[in-house]
């Protein structure tokens, strides 16, 4: 019996010696960098492992993947791709450097937390083509100035705004909801032209 366990042990070490590598290397793989420290596969940005202040995104790329850029300690400046359409969640979450990022005409959608605590960053324009925002975008950046929602926005999510230096914004007719905390601690906004589209305001939106 104490040889059959013994037995059954030295199986499973050797089961494990074997796999471990090949899940190592097949991680080693996914993550090997393109052009200038891009990961990009089909059009889709899903990391980047330079450590450029300034770097220029590719043409091409359509999707900057969910957290391609979180945490990142030394990007100030991006240049984005016309071809750009979806910004995904978390992508440049706690880029605490960043202070200048261009969003281009195509652009559709903004995931959620994308630019989170990038507590450096003081000025987004917002391009007409975007269709959606999620919550917590710009949660804890220092937006500046008035915002101007582009039309074919619908929805304000939870704290997407929120603790940030705004003075003035202006919703869109068509908007319909907007979201709990949105522009919490909010202490510079002074004036919200709120259209009439809007059935739903959620608690301490304002606060």
């Amino acid at each position: 019996m104490r040889k059959i366990l013994l037995l059954c042990l030295n199986l499973m070490l050797v089961s494990l010696l074997c796999v471990t590598p090949a899940y190592a290397e097949k991680t080693a793989g996914d993550i090997s960098p393109n052009v200038n420290g891009f990961v990009i596969e089909d059009g889709v940005l899903h990391a980047y492992l330079g450590d450029a202040e300034e770097i220029c995104i590719p043409d091409g790329v359509a999707v900057i993947g969910d957290s391609a850029f979180y945490g990142n300690m030394t990007l100030r400046k991006v240049a984005l791709p016309n071809s750009l359409k979806i910004i995904g969640d978390d992508a440049f979450h706690y880029c605490v450097c960043l202070n200048e990022i261009l969003l281009p005409e195509g652009l559709e959608e903004i995931g959620e937390r994308a630019f989170s605590e990038c507590t450096e960053l003081s000025e987004v324009s917002m391009p007409h083509t975007l269709q959606r925002i999620g919550r917590e975008a710009f949660y804890w950046c220092v937006l500046e100035g008035e915002l101007v929602l582009p039309e074919g926005i619908t929805e304000i999510g939870d704290r997407t705004f929120a603790r940030s230096r705004l003075t003035s914004v202006k919703i869109p007719d068509g908007v319909t909801r907007i979201g709990a905390e949105a522009f919490r601690a909010c202490e510079k906004l002074e004036t919200v032209s709120i259209p009439v589209t809007v059935n739903e305001i959620g608690a301490e939106a304002f606060a």
